[in-house]
C-alpha cells in the first residue's frame, strides 16, 4: 500500500498507525500524539491510499487501518522521547503485575455515551472471542473497582506491558454487547469511538472517507476540522497529485511530507524520461528546519551558478555519487539532493550525470513556485 499525505492548512501531518491487533509481550509500540492545536478555518486534511476499502467497517483491515488513528483510543500511546503518557486512561502499577488503568475524566464516545472502566473489560473479552485469544486471556484477573477504574492483573510481573496496551483500541460496549460478528454492525454505529475525530461518511462512488473533527474534544480541538480519506486505484493516479503541483513540471514525484511550517520534503524518480533518483526539500525561512544532505567531501564537488530559462538562479554542486541545486527563495530555501554524480551511483542511478544533465534536471522546476 501507498500513502500520499497532503494538507491545506497550517498543522502537523501525522502518518496513520497499525489497525487493532493482538498484544503480545513483544507488541510493537505505538505512537499516537495528541491533537491540541486549534484549527485554522475550514482546515483539511486529505489522504491518499491505493489500498482497497469497499466497506467502512472496523471489520475490515484497511479501513481499520486509518479509522482506528481517527476515531479510536487506546489506553496509552509512547511519545516521541520514548516516554508512555496516557491517552484514554492514565495509568498505575506497584509491581508491574497488576495494572490500574483510570478513564480520563470527560471521556466519552461519539454518541455522547461515557467511556467506562465495563469498556475496556468488555473490549478485552470480545476480541478474545472474535479473533481467537491474545487479549482477555492474557490476564489472571481483570477487576472492574469503579465506573472507571480497571485492574488488570498478569500470571507474572511484566515492566513493558504497556506497549501491549498501545494497540489495544477499546470498544464500546453499549454497541457491541452481544454481537457475534463485527461486519454485522451498521458502519454508522460501529465507527463510534471516542477519538479526536468521528467517521461522517463513505462514498464508494467517489472513493472518499469523510471524517470530521469532534467539538468540545477533551484534549483540545483537533488539528484539522476535516480528514478526508481520498480512494486511488493505482500508484500512478495517486503520485500525479504531487505531479500536479506547479512546481514539478516533469517529473514523478513518489511520496512526500508537509509540515505545518510550510515545509516539505518530497522524493521522486523518471525524471525526463531518465531514471534519476532526488530528494527535494522546501524549508521556509524563519522556521527552524534540519536540513542534512548525505554528500560525502564537499571538495570533490564542481560548483557554479545557473540561470533557468524561467531566470531563477540556483547554485549547481557536481559530485562523484550525489549532485545538488540549491535555491535561496524570497520566503523559503530549496534543496534538491540528486542520487548520481559523475562516478554514476550502483544503487540510485548507475550511469555518470554530467554538467549538461545536472543543468537540464534544474529547468524541471519552477523554483520561483517554491519560494
Amino acid at each position: 500500500m501507498c500513502l500520499l499525505l497532503t494538507a491545506c492548512s497550517a498543522a502537523p501531518v501525522q502518518e496513520s498507525a497499525e489497525p487493532t491487533a493482538a498484544p503480545e509481550e513483544t507488541a510493537a509500540e505505538e505512537t499516537q500524539p495528541k491533537e491540541t492545536t486549534a484549527p485554522e478555518e475550514d482546515s483539511v486534511f486529505i489522504v491518499g491510499t491505493t489500498a482497497e476499502i469497499l466497506t467502512a467497517n472496523r471489520s475490515e483491515y484497511n479501513f481499520d487501518v486509518i479509522s482506528g488513528t481517527l476515531s479510536q483510543l487506546a489506553p496509552v500511546w509512547l511519545d516521541e522521547n520514548g516516554d508512555y503518557q496516557p491517552l484514554l486512561c492514565d495509568y498505575a502499577t506497584e509491581d508491574s503485575k497488576t495494572w490500574a488503568l483510570t478513564v480520563r475524566e470527560g471521556m466519552t464516545w461519539h454518541d455522547g455515551q461515557p467511556v467506562t472502566a465495563e469498556d475496556i473489560a468488555f473490549t478485552l473479552t470480545f476480541l478474545d472471542a472474535q479473533e481467537g485469544g491474545g487479549y482477555a486471556d492474557r490476564y489472571e484477573n481483570i477487576e472492574v473497582a469503579d465506573e472507571r477504574t480497571i485492574n488488570l492483573t498478569l500470571p507474572a510481573a511484566n515492566p513493558r506491558e504497556l506497549a501491549n496496551l498501545t494497540v489495544l483500541r477499546i470498544l464500546p460496549k453499549h454497541i457491541y454487547d452481544g454481537v457475534e460478528d463485527y461486519a454485522s454492525v451498521p458502519n454508522e454505529q460501529a465507527n463510534i469511538g471516542c477519538g479526536p475525530y468521528r467517521y461522517a461518511r463513505f462514498d464508494a462512488d467517489a472513493g472518499v472517507i469523510e471524517f470530521d473533527a469532534v467539538e468540545n474534544y477533551p484534549d483540545g480541538q483537533p488539528a484539522f476540522d476535516q480528514v478526508l480519506v481520498q480512494l486511488f486505484d493505482s500508484e500512478d493516479t495517486l503520485y500525479s497529485l504531487l505531479n500536479a503541483e506547479p512546481f514539478l513540471t516533469d517529473c514523478t514525484a513518489v511520496s512526500g511530507y508537509i509540515y505545518e511550517d510550510g515545509s516539505f520534503q518530497a522524493y521522486g524518480t523518471n525524471v525526463s524520461g531518465k531514471s534519476y533518483e532526488y530528494q527535494l526539500g522546501r524549508y521556509v525561512k524563519g522556521a527552524f528546519s534540519e536540513v542534512t544532505l548525505n554528500i560525502g567531501n564537499a571538495e570533490d564537488y564542481e560548483e557554479w551558478i545557473y540561470t533557468t530559462s524561467r531566470g531563477d538562479e540556483v547554485q549547481l554542486s557536481l559530485g562523484p555519487s550525489r549532485c545538488v541545486v540549491m535555491s535561496d527563495q524570497p520566503k523559503a530555501f530549496v534543496a534538491i539532493n540528486l542520487l548520481g554524480g559523475t562516478e554514476g551511483n550502483s544503487f540510485f542511478m548507475p550511469e555518470p550525470v554530467t554538467k549538461e544533465d545536472l543543468e537540464a534536471f534544474a529547468e524541471l522546476f519552477d523554483f520561483a513556485k517554491l519560494g
